[in-house]
């Protein structure tokens, strides 16, 4: 939805808002990016899947911990 885009390109302005969405490597300076534009994507009605891929450098031992805890409360917030 065009409101969801306008929220997720507020977050990010180099945010590609369509699907797929993507948030750019931008993201892995600011890993609070991934949780924001997670939440915006997971509050829309009509969604049936959302698949998150990180490429290796998520494994990172400077990145994982930090983006396991960003992602580890999601399942709770979002259940359905």
């Amino acid at each position: 939805p065009s409101d969801a885009q306008a929220a997720l390109k507020a977050i990010n302005p180099y945010a590609a808002t369509r699907n797929p969405i993507d948030v750019t490597a931008q993201a892995f300076n600011n890993l609070d990016l991934v949780r924001d534009n997670l939440d915006v994507v997971l509050r829309q009605d009509g969604l049936d899947a959302l698949i998150a891929f990180f490429t290796v450098t998520a494994g990172s031992k400077s990145i994982a911990p930090r983006l396991s805890q960003i992602l580890s409360p999601l399942p709770q917030q979002y259940p359905n």
